[in-house]
């Protein structure tokens, strides 16, 4: 028995026409391209008697845009009506959506701060890729916002986003956002109190004497003491400065001491204990030059500070106090702001 095709009525046949060229042209809006209506069609894409072409009405959305529609929008489906489009890449299958609003900000001058609005996505967006100067530098989770800190003081970077889904679907790139890291604030501080110890006079006080360190049958070591303001957020580097005006074949380490020590009082045998090992012990040292201690690992912010300086070999070496008359050779504390 052989079958009789379906006969269509004109005005049957006509309404499944008309809903395949509406299909077709909300398909091609979402992916930015043009239409073609049922009356014409031209090269620049426009709707015949409809009179308007799919890309205008995708202009008209982006004029309105009041919310925001997923990141990967399925070839086919159509543009929610009065939804934003910041960014559209079309591919084979679908067209992948990221909106503009990426934000790079300094932080410090070793950290740069990422921000942007969360992507949703029919499938689920799993995260994010990072790009600095075009190169991926991060892969992160479903968060919405990235500290970059491999960057360094005084420099520029441009940074893109793009969103993850879990079908694998890739975005294309987010605006570029680009932010300068500042140089680091220096704060440079004078000595509060500064005073040699003697091991051959053990009772006596040299408060207004030169700085001394040395380590012969009579010892002496020095101390000094800084006090931290400004620092509240945190401290990059501190260096201890003194100012060397003999030479060493074998200079001083520095240590942190207690602070029971006035610049008047303290001697040989009343000098406050070490409270850490020696750091940053020097090697040779010439004559009037500067002798430059990293004590980072002690300052850590706002406050009091007290230092030792001492050796462990007899070839002693004569140090600038901070009542030498050259301001500029006096002890300092020069800590650097993050």
């Amino acid at each position: 028995m052989t079958s009789t095709p379906t006969r269509w009525s004109r005005a049957a046949r006509a309404a499944i026409v008309t809903a395949l060229l509406a299909v077709s042209a909300l398909a091609l809006a979402a992916c930015g391209g043009n239409s073609a209506s049922s009356g014409s069609s031209s090269s620049t894409g426009s709707a015949g008697s409809a009179g308007v072409s799919a890309a205008d009405k995708v202009a008209a959305q982006w004029a309105q845009r009041p919310t925001r529609i997923p990141v990967s929008q399925p070839i086919g489906k159509p543009i929610p009506s009065g939804k934003r489009i910041d960014f559209i890449n079309c591919g084979v299958t679908s067209c992948t959506i990221l909106y503009k609003n990426l934000v790079a900000a300094a932080q410090s001058s070793t950290r740069i701060g990422l921000t942007w609005e969360a992507s949703t996505d029919d499938v689920g967006v799993t995260g994010y890729r990072i790009y600095r100067g075009g190169n991926q530098l991060a892969s992160i989770g479903a968060v919405t916002s990235y500290t970059d800190t491999s960057v360094s003081a005084g420099n520029a970077y441009t940074y893109e986003v793009r969103a993850l889904d879990g079908a694998g679907h890739l975005s294309g790139p987010s605006n570029s956002s680009s932010a300068t890291t500042p140089l680091p604030a220096a704060l440079t501080f004078s000595a509060d109190a500064d005073a040699e110890v003697n091991a051959g006079a053990p009772t006596t006080n040299y408060a207004t004497a030169k700085l001394r360190t040395d380590f012969d049958s009579t010892p002496e070591d020095s101390f000094l003491r800084f006090t931290v303001a400004g620092a509240a957020g945190g401290v990059q580097s501190a260096k201890l400065r003194v100012f060397a005006y003999t030479a060493s074949a074998d200079g001083p380490a520095v240590y942190t001491a207690g602070s029971s020590w006035t610049e008047t009082g303290i001697n040989w045998n009343n000098r406050p204990a070490r409270t850490s090992g020696p750091t940053d012990d020097k090697g040779a040292i010439a004559a009037n030059t500067w002798m430059e201690f990293d004590v980072t690992p002690f300052v850590t912010g706002n406050g009091t500070y007290n230092f030792s300086l001492a050796q462990t070999t007899s070839d002693g070496v004569d140090i600038r106090s901070r009542e030498w008359t050259t301001v500029a050779n006096r002890p300092q504390l020069v800590v650097t702001l993050p």
